[in-house]
């Protein structure tokens, strides 16, 4: 499987963006991708 993730080089200003995002690279990781 192929994955692409778009992301900016600023965080922004909302804490759940950052967890968010966190938690997809865990997942793909995880998920051998």
């Amino acid at each position: 499987m192929n994955i692409t993730v778009y992301l900016g080089a600023n965080e922004g200003n909302d804490p759940c963006l950052r967890k968010a995002v966190e938690e997809l690279g865990a997942w793909i990781g995880n998920s051998g991708n």
